[in-house]
């Protein structure tokens, strides 16, 4: 058994779409719109498979959402910049963020370490 997709609660789903547009290996497969044209629902893939489902809701997300540290240098840089600009705490193994709409990101080396990172 393994993960399908994870599906959050969002305000905005075209601002938290710009943002998680920022995360490596993040790629955008399905827009939902209403018949306005608004934006209802946005469907992004890793590069694992898992869907990550953003949903507009006013209930809110998550408590965090841990995704693995990726591997390759410029990936790790580029979320170093968003802890730089986003970071909400550390741990021995796990770097989190905020996104825009205050949910908690993790980024998990377990069980490597993060001491040089």
């Amino acid at each position: 058994m393994h993960v399908h997709h994870v599906a959050i609660g969002v305000k905005d789903p075209e601002l938290m779409l710009r943002f998680y547009l920022q995360l490596p290996e993040m790629i955008e497969e399905t827009r939902y719109c209403r018949e306005n044209g608004s934006l209802r629902s946005v469907w992004l893939r890793l590069a694992d498979g898992i869907l990550l489902m953003l949903e507009q809701s006013e209930a809110g997300g998550p408590r965090a959402l841990v995704f693995k540290m990726p591997d390759r240098a410029e990936h790790k840089n580029i979320l170093h910049d968003l802890f730089k600009q986003h970071g909400d705490g550390r741990t021995d193994f796990t770097l989190y963020i905020k996104d825009p709409e205050g949910n908690r990101l993790g980024f998990s080396s377990w069980p490597r370490e993060l001491k040089n990172e």
